[in-house]
């Protein structure tokens, strides 16, 4: 699996870290010793969770007293990382990702942030390597299915035909010994605020789920991910559990849609190179262009060399690489002129910035009968909103504990 182009991109959710167990067992809502009411609250890490934390570093609340499979799985601030090549070669002095904001988990190395605090360490190969100025992915076959998921749909199907029955709490007691958890029988009744559940078919039913997620991101890209959800759509299956989906303007379902408009700003010459400075950028509008990398259609123009002028289009930041590529026109490009580029729905708008100062372009809806209209326009206090500042331009000062 290639998961150079995902880093910084999929996280989990806050609803995805909740659904992890504490360390007794049972769901963090339901564990009668534990109080998680307050999952913010901040708590400075002892000793004697060295091996997960850093010890004496200030993280949420929701992050102690949790699963071994939550600190496997879940990057938060504060916890541990262990990777192959880190220095110290033990357990304890390894790696810590610190995620606060002006530190490097943050962003500040690379751009590689997470949208949601969280990070998918489960995603990430141990033998993977980060550094300030390098990445070294390694990747690895993606399991299509898992021995637990074998044993949950075994489980689920006895449970749904003849209830709560030994067999039933075998099967889910040989996931849980593997991640290092007492029985369901033996942690709901020391643990639980519901010491009954296993007992009952619907309390089975609800535990065997909680195994697996109840919300659905399907934001790894891909026709598969939508067909997913239409199917579960179309099964009535969101429906009946409260689940909404949310999903990005990507390939799926937005493919060769939509234009991006730009104004030529100053032609130049480099050598044997025709430049053409254009008033967007690639870096900040489209990434795709660099990332992937992916050349977009040019409305007129052609591959280098297939017409009489061949240009390079680059944006205006400090980025060396912040180019479009080359395209070939019949006659030299001058300032003033517009270029229109198709296939800019998918992603643009979902991925763009505002890297040195630029300005994001207006959305604008193109009716059937030739009108526009205009959907959305972005100017500074949108920038100032993502910086600390509210809708109005005064600042927001609302203390929040991350």
């Amino acid at each position: 699996m290639n998961i150079n182009t995902v880093r910084g991109c999929v996280a989990p959710t806050l609803a995805v870290v909740k659904e992890f167990y504490s360390k007794n067992g049972v769901p963090i809502d339901e564990d009668k010793t534990l109080d998680f009411s307050e999952i913010n609250e901040l708590r400075v890490a002892t000793a004697d969770e060295r091996y997960n934390f850093l010890e004496g570093y200030t993280s949420a609340r929701i992050n102690f007293d949790r699963e071994n499979r939550f600190y496997a799985d879940i990057g938060f601030d504060g916890g541990k990382w262990i990777m192959e090549y880190h220095p110290s070669r033990s357990d304890i002095d390894t790696y810590v990702l610190q995620a606060k904001k002006g530190q490097l988990g943050a962003g500040q190395v690379q751009g590689a942030t997470s949208s949601t605090g969280y990070f998918t360490k489960k995603f990430v190969h141990w033998e993977s390597g980060f550094g300030n100025t390098t990445t070294g992915v390694v990747e690895y076959a993606w399991p299509e299915i898992r021995l637990a998921e074998v044993y949950l749909m075994y489980a689920e199907a006895l449970n749904e035909a003849e209830g709560p029955v030994s067999e039933v709490h075998y099967y889910l007691n040989e996931i849980r010994k593997r991640a290092g958890l007492g029985t369901v029988e033996d942690s709901w009744t020391k643990y639980s605020k519901n010491p009954t559940k296993p007992d009952t078919k619907e309390g089975m039913r609800e535990i065997i789920r909680r195994e697996r997620p109840d919300a659905l991101l399907p934001t790894l890209g891909g026709q598969t991910a939508l067909n997913l959800a239409i199917s579960l759509h179309d099964g009535k299956i969101l429906e009946k559990y409260g689940v909404q989906v949310y999903l990005e303007p990507g390939e799926a379902w937005a493919l060769n849609a939509g234009y991006l408009v730009t104004t030529v700003l100053d032609t130049l010459q480099n050598g044997d190179t025709s430049l053409a400075i254009l008033d967007m950028s690639a870096a900040c509008h489209t990434p795709d262009v660099i990332e992937m990398p992916y050349r977009p259609p040019l409305l007129d123009a052609g591959e280098p060399g297939e017409k009489p002028c061949t240009v390079r289009l680059g944006g205006p930041t400090c980025l060396a690489g912040d180019v479009m590529g080359d395209y070939s026109f019949k006659a030299p490009l001058a300032p003033g002129q517009r270029l229109v580029f198709g296939d800019m729905a998918i992603y643009t708008t979902c991925k763009n910035n505002t890297f040195n100062g630029m300005p994001l372009p207006d959305i604008w809806l193109l009716r059937q009968d030739g009108s526009l209209a205009r959907l959305a326009h972005f100017g500074y206090q949108d920038f100032r909103c993502r910086l600390g500042g509210r809708g109005d331009g005064a600042l927001d000062t609302t203390s929040v504990q991350i």
